[in-house]
């Protein structure tokens, strides 16, 4: 992993001081003898550092620049997220409905994750877990195999040593698996998310929801705009800014769902936010505009 980090290209003896007791470390919570051997050769390979980037490479085979395919779907998809929003694609069946119900389930197990103690929350935005401690945390996370009663009663020393640690990170999966659980996950997501963890890619999550969303708003045939002003608009005035932004929509939109907010910073005048698309016409930034050029013109003078 520190080679990783050092960019791949770091000497043979910082791996070896940095990223082979890691390894070790990570052999000893799991008692593994063949991976405390394979570490052990690691460490006396000096006059062989291909070998030990091997190593350190098949150890962390989530890296977060491997894998970066690209997908063409309504939009354009690359990265190591790539895969497993084609996938949710295709599982929708191109169906929006489907699509969407699928994207707010998995952005809610991201929200709980993202809630939740560092001890849950790590494996879902760190790419550096085994596949095999994935798996671990997703089921802790969604099934109740582990009752999680008392953490002496934890039977699986893995999971109480390296997953739960403590009564009160104890408490901090239970809360989260009762949160997960009022989510009625389907079937599809509960797949994808084993589908993941088995690949230690759960970490991808958050890239995979984000980039469902930009579908989601790309397919929909109604865009999303959101206006500030500096007062309260009324509605003679919400109703002649709505005709006049139809003009704007894209060829795919047919309508547009209004969100009105006021914005006390403005001194006067719009923001409006079309989709992706931003639109200042506020006087906030008309005379930051203007100050800017009058300093630009003194500067010349």
């Amino acid at each position: 992993v520190a080679a990783r980090r050092a960019g791949w290209r770091t000497a043979a003896v910082a791996v070896q001081d940095a990223g082979a007791q890691r390894w070790m470390a990570k052999s000893t919570a799991k008692s593994t003898a063949a991976a405390e051997s394979n570490a052990s050769e690691a460490l006396a390979s000096n006059n062989n550092p291909e070998a030990l980037m091997d190593l350190f490479s098949s150890f962390d085979k989530s890296n977060p620049e491997d894998n970066s395919g690209e997908v063409q779907l309504p939009i354009t998809v690359s990265g190591g997220h790539a895969e497993w929003v084609e996938s949710i694609y295709a599982k929708a069946g191109g169906d929006i409905k489907s699509l969407a119900t699928i994207t707010q389930q998995l952005s809610g197990v991201k929200q709980v994750a993202a809630n939740s103690d560092y001890g849950i929350n790590r494996f879902f935005v760190e790419s550096d877990h085994l596949p095999e401690e994935n798996v671990k945390a997703l089921d802790l996370l969604l099934t109740e195999k582990e009752p999680l009663k008392s953490f002496d009663a934890i039977a699986d020393q893995e999971t109480k040593e390296y997953l739960v640690a403590d009564e009160a990170t104890m408490k901090a999966w239970k809360d989260a698996r009762a949160a997960v659980k009022g989510l009625k996950l389907n079937a599809h997501v509960v797949e994808l998310l084993n589908a993941m963890a088995a690949r230690g890619a759960t970490y991808r999550l958050g890239r995979v929801v984000d980039t469902l969303d930009e579908i989601l708003t790309a397919t929909s045939p109604t865009s999303e705009v959101l206006v500030q002003s500096a007062v309260e608009l009324s509605a003679a005035q919400k109703k002649d800014l709505k005709a006049a932004l139809k003009g704007y929509l894209p060829k795919n939109k047919k309508d547009m769902n209004m969100l009105y907010e006021v914005d006390t910073s403005l001194t006067g005048g719009l923001i409006v936010q079309l989709d992706s698309v931003t639109v200042d016409v506020s006087s906030t930034s008309i005379l930051t505009a203007a100050t800017a050029a009058a300093q630009g013109a003194e500067a010349r003078a």
